[in-house]
Order: C-alpha cells, then structure tokens, then sequence
C-alpha cells in the first residue's frame, strides 16, 4: 500500500508530488490517517501559508471536523491535529 501528494498552487498548476509506500497497514481508515498527517507535514516544509488537504474518506472527514472525542482507532491522530492548532 502507499499514498500519494500532489501539489499545486491557487491556479490549479503543479507545483510538487510527493509519494511513500506505507507497509503493515491493512486498514483502510488508518491509511488515509497516515496519508492525511503525511500531507500535513509536507505543506508545512513549504513556503506557503494556507494549504486545502483532500480526502475521499468520508469517515476521516466526519472524524476530523467532529468536536467528540474519538475512542477509534485513528482517534490518537485526531488529537494531535487538534492540539498542534490544526483547522478542519
């Protein structure tokens, strides 16, 4: 399994691709968690000041932007997007 990020600017143009391969992850949940924290640090090592990360997994999304406490899997990941100041 891997995951892939593609970035581009304002305009829609490419600006950068980055990709890794993830081993031992079997969920498909935790692999989009993997790939959205991934993403996240990649945008902060580059010079700009807003970034739009994408998911097309609806649950990591609704887990995200929930204020609940998360007691899933992927709820540890939650967290610490939400205290390094992280908006949804």
């Amino acid at each position: 399994m891997g995951l892939g990020i593609v970035v581009r600017d304002h305009s829609g143009d490419f600006l950068a691709a980055y990709r890794q391969g993830i081993d031992k992850i079997t969920n498909p949940e935790i692999a989009e968690a993997v790939a959205f924290r991934r993403a996240i640090l990649f945008a902060l090592g580059l010079p700009c000041n807003q970034a739009i990360i994408a998911t097309d997994c609806l649950s990591l999304f609704q887990k995200l932007r929930s204020e609940a406490i998360d007691g899933s899997h992927i709820g540890n990941h939650h967290s610490r997007y939400k205290e390094s100041g992280l908006c949804f």
